[in-house]
């Protein structure tokens, strides 16, 4: 990031990216975050944070010690108290009554900048204020908090699958490799398995949209974010060539083999001279190449001329009951054929004003089927037997992706919340079955005989899902169901080992 004003907005400048550009700038000074009437301060030092406060009584050091059990509730008021009276940090105050050693008090500090910072990424607007200075005299080594882990975590646990790929949208159908320019930046965000697991993918031959299914997972879509934002990769418009093959008994280094992919993602050309076989596919390539165009500039001129009599679900080509993960799919699929930016691959340029005007109502019809408050009202402005069924089922995807941010994080009882909601509106469908009864185990393994059935449920309705089985056997096996438990597990295996971990 060239420049970096001192004051700016979070929708055009968001956070994950304000927090990459003040570490790689080795920041020092004061960030100030702000929301109507929140106020977030954090002290850096060197390209970190380092302190933390709220204008949230309920987000002070104290009140948070409260909160997490560490402090009994007239231990908390005590600090609060002794802090105003003497005018000094909360943290000065613990210290001085002699509530927390200097051990815990540094791991109460760095707790509470990443508690501060990661419900800021939850934040549909906002703005950002810079303040530098000198570094100060304290040591704030020892309370430095990594903005890199910062971000990923923000990003896999307050964002949602729809808002990551919506900033990576135009390049889904690009070919991204790694900047060799970047050696320093890559090696740190490497340490991230998500992040390794993406870049691994990135050979110059599969699209980002390719790489990110490769990788797998949340992570890897949270690492696709982090590597674009971060200036990392470099993207073209078309696949890079296949490393040439290694005579008979060559041995090739793994750094020979990083180093001709890089080159090729680079545009430069193979090191070997092709053969006929090479020079009899690229007329098959460019033939592709142009029913591809001819395909996309049909589906263009046809949106176009019913673009004024089409609705929503029309427009991204969906049924009226589709799931919020139906409607999330159409989206970045049409996103990938119809942004103005995928044109110049297929040399459309001239649609590209039709083009715009497609992905305009796309990105509307997607802005209001996503929203589950917006997608009942618009429901409701059709009218329809099938409104009823539609609000029920995004109600219900709502609740359960709650329910899973909570599951992920260990929050079983919390997760229950949710996830049971979610199957009471919409009994059919096996993530909601199965995240349910595996939460009512891990809450409470005397809940075994109850989560059973929904585990078996989850199976019947998916039976090809590892991670079913794999839960489905955990629960067998705690209700000493030891035979049934290892046909559970067998089958996970066949499905797949990594994916049926629980």
């Amino acid at each position: 990031m060239e420049n970096l004003p001192d004051r700016g907005g979070l929708e055009a400048l968001p956070l994950p990216r304000l927090l990459l550009a003040l570490q790689w700038r080795r920041f020092g000074g004061r960030l100030t975050l702000s929301r109507d009437r929140i106020v977030k301060q954090l002290t850096w030092r060197d390209g970190a944070p380092v302190l933390a406060d709220s204008s949230r009584a309920s987000e002070g050091l104290a009140a948070r010690l409260r909160d997490s059990g560490r402090l009994a509730p007239e231990q908390a008021a005590q600090v609060t108290e002794h802090a105003r009276q003497r005018k000094v940090r909360q943290e000065a105050a613990l210290l001085e009554l002699k509530l927390l050693a200097p051990k815990e008090l540094l791991a109460a500090l760095r707790e509470q900048v990443r508690h501060l910072l990661l419900e800021c990424f939850a934040w549909s607007g906002g703005s950002y204020a810079l303040e530098p200075e000198e570094a100060g005299a304290e040591a704030a080594a020892l309370l430095r908090v990594d903005p890199l882990g910062l971000v990923r975590e923000g990003l896999e646990t307050r964002w949602s699958p729809e808002r990551l790929l919506a900033g990576l949208a135009p390049q889904l159908g690009r070919y991204p490799v790694p900047v060799p320019a970047c050696e320093r930046e890559l090696k740190r965000l490497a340490c991230d398995p998500g992040a390794r697991a993406l870049l691994d993918a990135l050979d110059g031959r599969r699209t980002l949209d390719e790489a990110i299914r490769a990788a797998g997972g949340p992570s890897g879509l949270a690492a696709a974010w982090l590597l674009d934002a971060a200036g990392v990769l470099a993207y073209h418009d078309e696949p890079a060539a296949p490393p040439a093959a290694p005579e008979a008994g060559e041995e090739r280094s793994v750094a020979a083999q990083e180093l001709e992919i890089v080159v090729s993602g680079a545009g430069a050309a193979p090191a070997t001279v092709p053969d006929d076989r090479d020079l009899a596919r690229r007329p098959a390539a460019s033939d592709a190449k142009t029913s591809e165009a001819e395909t996309l500039r049909r589906q263009i001129e046809e949106k176009i001329a019913r673009l004024d009599e089409l609705d929503h679900y029309g427009v991204l080509g969906i049924a009226r009951d589709a799931k919020p993960a139906q409607v999330k799919r159409a989206y970045f699929t049409a996103a990938k054929h119809f942004h103005p930016d995928a044109l110049g691959r297929l040399g459309l340029d001239e649609l590209r004003p039709q083009a715009s005007e497609v992905f305009a109502r796309m990105a509307k019809a997607y802005e209001v089927l996503s929203d589950f408050e917006r997608r009942r009202d618009y429901d409701g402005s059709l009218g329809g037997d099938d409104d009823a069924d539609a609000a029920r089922l995004v109600q219900a995807e709502t609740m359960f992706r709650k329910g899973e941010v909570l599951l992920r994080a260990g929050n079983f009882r919390g997760a229950l919340e949710f996830l049971g909601p979610a199957v009471q509106l919409w009994p059919d469908d096996a993530a909601y079955a199965g995240s349910f009864g595996w939460a009512l185990y891990k809450a409470d393994a005397t809940q075994a005989k109850q989560a059973l059935p929904h585990l078996e449920r989850a199976v019947q309705l998916a039976p090809e899902e590892a991670v079913g089985h794999q839960r489905l056997g955990v629960v067998l096996r705690a209700l000493d169901r030891t035979e049934e438990a290892e046909r559970a597990f067998a089958r996970a295996r066949q499905l797949g080992p990594k994916k049926g971990q629980a």
